[in-house]
């Protein structure tokens, strides 16, 4: 694009003028005009706008030209189009969220223009003033171009206005009267429109809006900054409104107030530096929009931010460092100035001269003796010739000797030794150390750092020390500070019985606790009961996941081991794992080889090195975040012995360092040295010898930091007081790249694939191609790198995507190798394959109609976690499978069980598959089933089903059969429902069963009551009981009636349906006959037979009569063959009786009598009786004084008949006849009355 061939034109041009300009060392601006040029280019003001600008004045767009002169040589014609029917290019909105109906993608930000080439049309003019600007073309609806809808508000208009270049039109008013005038070229159009408006592209609150510009600039007075898109408005290409020219920014989208040029400056101190002194750069930046980013370039290669900056150089000589700010609005500007480097640094430098034997003022413990804080000053730790804590700070470069007067605590009643500094903060200093108020105690001081207001300390305080550990038996303590703040100490500890490493971890809120925080009571993080020799411990914590190593070798062997633990962070706090006593077994002695423990930020790999037992070599091994360890051992040393040893890595190229003593014996001293390992290459085994002092021992160094140096104290001399001195080797920062992995640690189910971002970023001005390649071990999964090589320039940085896959459960070290140029670098990602197993018995046996279980296994493989779901089959069926549960929830390392249950009645063998899945994963085991016949015997009965004719009988066969070994007598009972109507008898009842033999027994059933039976016959030997069961269906008929009870009154006839059907399939004519009892009754049946079919039924109708009252019997009986069924049905005849009391009666005339008249009920006669009296002749007067008696069944009634005779009645003989009536029935009685 133009803006990028513009930028390097302006590169070149300022490189070649700092070429030229005398190289001094104070800050002076350089190229302040031109710098100007570069400020635009930062992208759009407007969010709605993805372009970048191309920064242009007025007259690269008319082309000093004005009319189609204009058009035709400018290098942006013919500006934005579009092709929308009715459309305006100038109104189109930008690309982004394109409603709908609307043209997209917006105008485009490069075109090709009439020349064929690439043009960007989004255009930057910076520093013009504008003319007076007003409200036209109003609308209340978007342009056919952005869909032609209504804007669904108020009318909006277009904000227009002319711009111009002050370096060419001098006075807006008088300029451009023609279209010959020069000032034309110098002036353009601008216009904020009104679709731009209504879609809040522009307007309040935007880089575009209209009021602001009125209110916050003046015209012709305002130095202005204009974006906009390049649009040729043909009808005003000869307006003099228009310049006379058809080119517009419209849409215009976005302003600012003119943002002027930086201007920039350098200085450094000291000013005549010698090699090895840190050289301070500040730098001073005006003009722009604050505030500002400091990028350095020191002229050997190295690179630095911030301001100010500092470098050492490690090599005489003149170097033009350079200076590059950028401000808050992507303005940029460059300087430099020269730096004369001379002399040659000391080798090493004295920080104490009072020191205790070095095994006690610097060792042998893994602690931390040399700081650097965070605002770059140094502070060492000691113990003097007195047992007491020596502290000293350098403020500037250590290796000038600007250490301070050691700062000394109180003599304690037992010497200090060994001291673990953690810098908890700028003024907080924590001293774990041996000693104190008696021999073998731990104890914590406190010191407060006093500090200036540039952060130069400037002094000490040495706090009260509190026990940790007063038992008398501690020794070697070592500390770190934790991510989070906390500290965690830990120390060995022995008596007669065992030895450990202990730790307690102190907060600011809790103070010292075990890790848990539960108890003040500290933690045992190794323990031997076996080995009775000193642990030396130390720690380190990685800053990938935070997880704490403790390690620590013996003081002297046997064993030469080196003992781990570590404690897991779990994102609130740490737990001790368990320990692995023998992590290591080649180790040597701790007295002057402890193990050394160091990061490595370019891999992020913790690194540890100790002596090989025996040897004069190093072990090295280096962790990823999932524990994998790779062995990178030293050979054998060109040296004497060796001893002291510490490892450094480098924070940029990743070499690792080994120093050391060549020491003259085991434990003494020798000259200090080092040897490298360089980042993808082999242990260099030359010796580079710092100090050639053949009294050196005992070394600390400081751990990894942001510092590039590497930086180490140790101790020399023969006899207390010891020299503490201090010195720093500066490996070179050769133009080189880093690489990395993010995430280091993956995890993904077997069959599938998990991705890692590794970026590779530029350092010391790397440019290059960096190729990548994976390694893989052990085999089993495939890698693969996308791209495979990246293009790097200078401070900048690439990624690719490493994906990997593997149907293999495992755990990986995919190591991607960077190399570019002599350059290589490596990192590390672990890639954990997690899968789970499925386990059963192999085959079950099961006894044939029982069910029996087994138990399904689940198993979490390398980490796996997830919801395994379980199936069951059988084949071949006849099998019934199940499962409880059907789904399982697996942790991390997890186990789960199922219950499977199986069963069958049918012998055979059978295969059941059980199948567990979860997302892709799906894994089986099958099961080998074989049911069996159980040790017993069978019972079985033929026919099963019998049917005969009620009155007759039938039989059905029992067999029985041994089962596997089984012999001896089975007994058979029986039992029928119902219990009554059928007969069953066996023969025999019990049979001999020999070993798989069988043997039958007859069982007959009689029955003369039709009916369906079940026939349960029980075979029984011991505990043995099977049973087999009959179904008996015995044939016949049922008879019955209705009613049963049958009343009539004498002289009249009844009737009663008699019914019969067919049982259990009985089919036959029934023939019935009636019999009676007592005699008098008259009966009859019609008809006198009936035929039934299987389940079928008939009726016969019984009459009966008799004048005769009386109860009778009546058996009707059904005979079909042999079957003869009965049913009786009770016929009463019904009558009552009359009588009068008294029979005669002699009355005078006029006078009267009375009768009684009684009626009663025979054989159950109910009912109501009529009475009447007649006189013969007449003459007496008759009354009743009831005309009806109701009778119930048995019961009686009676009725008065009053006689009255009158004085003219003639006297004489008289009949009265009393009459009593119910229905048929009829019955007189007579009396005789005299009239006297």
């Amino acid at each position: 694009m133009p803006t990028t061939v513009r930028f390097s034109r302006l590169t070149a041009i300022i490189t070649l003028a700092l070429l030229l300009i005398p190289l001094i060392q104070v800050a002076v601006p350089v190229f302040a005009s031109i710098l100007t040029t570069t400020a635009p280019l930062v992208g759009a003001w407007n969010s709605n706008v993805s372009c970048t600008p191309t920064t242009v004045r007025i007259t690269d767009i008319t082309a000093n030209q004005t009319g189609t002169a204009s058009f035709n040589a400018s290098p942006f014609s013919p500006g934005i189009t579009t092709t929308v029917s009715g459309g305006d290019a100038k109104r189109w909105l930008t690309p982004g969220p394109t409603p709908s109906g609307w043209h997209s993608p917006g105008p485009a930000c490069t075109i090709t223009n009439n020349f064929g080439k690439q043009q960007g049309v989004f255009v930057e003019i910076d520093g013009v003033k504008r003319a007076s600007a007003v409200f036209e073309d109003s609308s209340t609806s978007y342009d056919p171009t952005n869909g032609g809808g209504s804007y669904g508000g108020p009318t909006l208009n277009d904000f227009t206005f002319n711009i111009y270049d002050p370096a060419i039109v001098s006075n807006y008013g008088t300029s451009c009267t023609t279209a010959k005038d020069p000032t034309c070229y110098g002036r353009i159009h601008l216009e904020i429109d009104h679709d731009w408006q209504a879609a809040k592209y522009c307007g309040s609150g935007t880089a575009c809006d209209p009021n602001a510009l009125n209110s916050q600039t003046t015209q012709g007075v305002t130095l202005i900054d204009f974006q906009g898109f390049m649009y040729w408005d043909g009808n005003n290409a000869n307006s003099a409104s228009h310049s006379f020219s058809g080119w517009e920014l419209h849409p215009l989208t976005g302003w600012r107030v003119h943002q002027s040029a930086l201007n920039l400056g350098i200085s450094f101190a000291p000013s005549s530096p010698v090699t090895g002194q840190v050289v301070t750069f500040t730098g001073t930046a005006s003009g722009g929009t604050a505030p500002y980013t400091f990028s350095w370039a020191f002229g050997d290669g190295a690179t630095g931010t911030g301001n100010p900056a500092t470098h050492t150089y490690t090599a005489s000589g003149s170097y033009s460092p350079g200076l590059s700010v950028t401000d808050s609005k992507g303005a940029t500007g460059a300087a430099s100035t020269t730096v004369a480097v001379t002399g040659t640094p000391p080798t090493s430098v004295i920080v104490a001269s009072d020191a205790a034997p070095g095994p006690s003022s610097l060792a042998t413990a893994g602690g931390e003796k040399l700081i650097q804080d965070s605002a770059g000053k140094m502070i060492a730790v000691y113990t003097d010739s007195l047992g007491r804590i020596g502290l000293a700070y350098d403020n500037s470069d250590p290796m000038l000797g600007g250490w301070s007067a050691p700062v000394k605590s109180s003599t304690p009643a037992s010497a200090y030794a060994r001291p673990a500094a953690v810098l908890v903060s700028l003024t907080s200093l924590e001293l774990i150390v041996e000693g104190g108020s008696g021999a073998g105690m731990i104890s914590d001081i406190p010191v407060v750092i006093q500090r200036d207001s540039q952060n130069n300390i400037t002094g000490f305080t040495i706090g009260t020390p509190k026990a940790l550990d007063s038992s008398g038996l501690g020794r070697y303590p070592t500390a770190i500070l934790l991510h989070n703040g906390d500290i965690l100490a830990a120390w060995a500890w022995q008596n007669s019985t065992r030895t450990m490493v202990k730790s307690l971890r102190w907060d600011s809120s809790t103070g010292w606790t075990n890790l848990a925080g539960s108890s003040s009571t500290p933690d045992m993080a190794l323990l031997d009961s076996v080995s009775i020799t000193w642990f030396v411990p130390n720690m380190i914590e990685r800053p990938d996941n935070n997880n704490v190593y403790l390690m620590a070798n013996r003081f002297t062997g046997p064993p030469e081991t080196i003992a781990l633990n570590k404690a897991t962070w779990n994102g609130s706090g740490w737990s001790w794992g368990s320990q692995n006593i023998t992590y290591e077994t080649n180790c040597s002695d701790a007295d002057d080889d402890p193990v050394g423990l160091a990061w490595d930020p370019v891999r992020s790999l913790v690194v540890a090195a100790y002596g090989i037992t025996g040897t004069l070599s190093y072990g090295v091994f280096t962790l990823t975040s999932q524990d994998v360890k790779t062995h990178i051992d030293t050979p054998s040393l060109a040296v004497t012995n060796r001893g002291w040893a510490g490892i450094a890595v480098h924070i940029t190229t990743g070499d690792y360092y080994i120093f050391f003593m060549n020491v003259n014996t085991d434990g003494g001293s020798g000259p200090l040295g080092y040897v490298r390992l360089s980042a993808g290459g082999v242990w260099n085994p030359t010796v580079n010898y710092l100090d050639s002092a053949t009294t050196d021992q005992v070394l600390s160094l400081r751990p990894t930091g942001t510092s590039p140096t590497i930086d180490l104290l140790y101790a020399t001399g023969t006899s207390s007081p010891f020299t503490i001195k201090f010195t720093r080797v500066r490996p070179s920062n050769p133009s080189s790249f880093s690489v990395s992995a993010n995430p280091t640690t993956l995890t993904t189910q077997a069959g599938s694939s998990a991705i890692s971002t590794v970026t590779v970023t530029s350092l010391n001005g790397f440019t290059g191609t960096v190729s990548l390649s994976t390694n893989v071990s052990p085999s089993g999964l495939s890698a693969s790198l996308s791209p495979s090589s990246i293009i790097l320039t200078s401070g900048g940085t690439g990624t690719s995507t490493l994906t990997a896959n593997s149907t293999t459960t495992g755990t990986y070290t995919v190591t991607v190798v960077a190399t570019g140029g002599s350059a290589s670098q490596s990192v590390q990602v672990t890639v954990r394959v997690t899968d789970f197993m499925v386990s059963a018995q192999s085959s079950l046996t099961v006894t044939s109609g029982s069910a029996t279980t087994s138990t399904v296994n689940l198993t979490s493989l390398n980490g796996f976690a997830g919801t395994v779901n379980l199936a069951p089959s059988a084949s071949p069926s006849g099998l019934t499978v199940s499962l409880s549960p059907t789904s399982m929830p697996l942790t991390s390392g997890g186990t789960g069980t199922s219950t499977l249950t199986v069963s069958s009645s049918t012998v055979g063998t059978y295969t059941v598959t059980i199948t567990g899945t979860s997302g892709s994963l799906s894994h089986q085991v099958i099961i080998t089933v074989s049911v069996v016949a159980s040790s017993g015997f069978t019972i079985a009965a033929n026919p099963s089903t019998v049917g005969f004719q009620s009155g007759s009988n039938a039989s059905s066969t029992i067999n029985l059969t041994s089962l596997g070994n089984f012999s001896g007598n089975v007994n058979l009972t029986e039992s029928v429902t119902p219990s009554t109507g059928l007969t069953v008898s066996c023969n025999p009842t019990s049979v001999l069963l020999s070993s798989g033999s069988s043997a039958n027994s007859t069982c007959t059933l009689t029955s003369s009551t039709p009916n369906t039976y079940a026939v349960i016959i029980t075979a029984s030997s011991g505990s043995l009981s099977h049973t087999a069961t009959i179904t008996v269906e015995v044939g016949g008929f049922t008879i019955s009636a209705s009613p049963t009870t049958v009343n009539v009154q004498a002289g009249t006839s009844g009737t009663s349906s008699v019914s019969v059907l067919s049982v259990a399939g009985f089919t036959g004519m029934i023939n019935f006959s009636i019999s009676m009892t007592p005699t008098g009754l008259t009966a009859s049946i019609s008809p006198a037979s009936v035929s039934l079919s299987p389940g079928g039924s008939g009726s016969s109708t019984l009459t009966i009569n008799s004048s005769k009252v009386g109860t009778y019997t009546v058996t009707v009986t059904g005979t079909s063959g042999s079957s003869t069924h009965s049913v009786t049905i009770t016929v009463n005849v019904q009558d009552f009786t009359l009588a009068v009391n008294p029979s005669s009666l002699s009355l005078a005339a006029g006078t009267s009598g009375t009768v009684t008249i009684s009626v009663a009920s025979m054989a159950g006669f109910t009912g109501p009786v009529s009475l009447s009296a007649v006189c013969t002749p007449s003459g007496p007067r008759l009354s009743l004084s009831s005309s009806t008696v109701s009778l119930s069944s048995g019961g009686s009634g009676t009725s008065t008949l009053t006689v009255r005779t009158l004085h003219k009645t003639p006297p004489g003989t008289y009949t009265i006849t009393i009459t009593a009536a119910s229905g048929s029935l009829t019955h007189t009685a007579t009396v005789v009355l005299t009239v006297t």
